[in-house]
């Protein structure tokens, strides 16, 4: 990750982990490796594993609002370990929440295998949201505190690419294994599940201190001006926005446009290989340009990403769409934490960036569920990708008042 970025990632390491400067520098590589797995299982799988199978699904005789209601779930329960999850590592200790959340994953694939109907796979879509927010915020802690700071930039680059490897993963893995049965495809995202947590299994000790929470006050953290709090909303319309990639995607190409199970997957494994170069890419425009700029442009670009899908069919247009949701998914959370440390101290930017994290999460659930009920109403995605284009330009105009309420700084 580019140098403006890398001052950014000392407030995500929230762990003492003892003597990252006495480790070699060329170290910080092996070391980013368990929370590649973690992001690998928690995000890439637990998390975007089930939009290529939704198509799959519904010609298993799944309802097309239920198997949507189920990914909705997912989004819930990432909002709720979102909440709690620096509570949950202080109180039983953050390495060991990183294992039974990695184990938790492995075993709602398995869960998910059994055709037990809607209530079952809902419950079974939400346990891995709870366990992915987990991983993404105590593993990536964990790891990022371990290694020096002159490195955790390129360390945190190593990390996210885990979940876009895990789309990639994903999509390669349910369209040759799915004209078998879902049962195989489910068994086949708990093995590598498992793989990578028990790579990463003996990396996950704790730390001797306890957990702080960023959202925990202090004098000076609760005096945010107006910017710092626009791009909390903004990033709130973001995680909202771009739902409709994350649930829908794959149906909507597959069966609403009709171009098949083969261009559905094939998209979506854009998204994966999007959200596998957005972060560094982003991160050298934010160099070039200046963060509070680059910010508002990646709200436009995904604007228009979001808004392509509603008015073509073309397959290569509909991939290039996934492609750029995808980089902007990881790269955005990259973009708005980086500008939060920018505007306000280290002390105020854990708290800032609890805010936005908690804001992303609860409108990401709140718009899983509400475009899902949509969905149910009017059976028609175009009105659901139009929504998501509003939501994230809703997003564009917060982020670009923000900037200039900055004197475009």
């Amino acid at each position: 990750m580019p140098s403006r970025l890398k001052g950014t990632i000392d407030c995500v390491g929230a762990f003492d982990i003892p003597s990252p400067s006495e480790r070699p520098a060329a170290s910080w590589f092996v070391a980013a490796l368990p929370g590649f797995a973690a992001l690998f299982v928690g995000i890439g799988l637990g998390r975007f594993a089930y939009t290529p199978l939704v198509p799959f699904l519904v010609q298993q005789g799944i309802e097309p609002v239920a198997a949507n209601y189920a990914g909705a779930a997912n989004l819930a329960g990432y909002f709720l370990g979102a909440a709690s999850a620096y509570r949950i590592g202080a109180l039983i200790g953050p390495g060991r929440a990183v294992r039974i959340a990695m184990v938790l994953t492995v075993l709602s694939f398995l869960a998910c295998a059994a055709p037990l109907g809607f209530a079952w796979l809902a419950f079974w879509r939400f346990v891995p949201g709870v366990t992915g927010a987990l991983l993404m915020i105590l593993g990536a802690s964990m790891i990022l505190n371990r290694v020096a700071a002159a490195t955790r930039g390129r360390a945190a680059g190593i990390i996210m690419t885990g979940a876009g490897l895990g789309v990639v993963m994903a999509s390669a893995v349910v369209v040759p294994l799915a004209s078998q049965g879902l049962r195989l495809v489910w068994f086949a995202l708990a093995a590598l599940s498992l793989v990578a947590t028990a790579a990463s299994w003996r990396a996950w000790h704790d730390g001797p201190t306890a957990v702080p929470d960023p959202t925990t006050a202090t004098p000076t953290a609760r005096r945010f001006g107006p910017a710092i709090l626009l791009l909390v909303v903004a990033y709130g319309c973001d995680g909202a926005g771009f739902v409709p990639h994350t649930i829908f995607w794959v149906d909507y190409v597959a069966r609403a446009l009709g171009l098949g199970p083969v261009w559905g997957s094939l998209s979506w494994l854009g998204f994966g290989i999007g959200a596998m170069v957005g972060p560094v890419a982003v991160g050298a425009l934010a160099d070039l340009l200046g963060l509070g700029r680059t910010v508002v442009l990646a709200f436009l670009v995904k604007t228009l990403a979001i808004g392509l899908a509603i008015v073509t069919a073309n397959p290569l247009a509909l991939t290039l769409s996934a492609f750029v949701v995808g980089a902007l998914s990881p790269g955005m959370a990259t973009l708005i934490s980086a500008r939060l440390h920018e505007l306000v101290d280290r002390q105020t930017h854990g708290r800032a960036w609890g805010m936005a994290t908690l804001s992303f999460s609860f409108a990401q659930a709140a718009g899983g569920i509400g475009l899902s009920s949509a969905f149910a109403v009017l059976q028609s995605y175009t009105p659901i990708y139009g929504a998501g284009a509003l939501l994230e330009a809703a997003g564009l105009a917060l982020a670009g008042w923000a900037w200039l309420s900055t004197r475009g700084r």
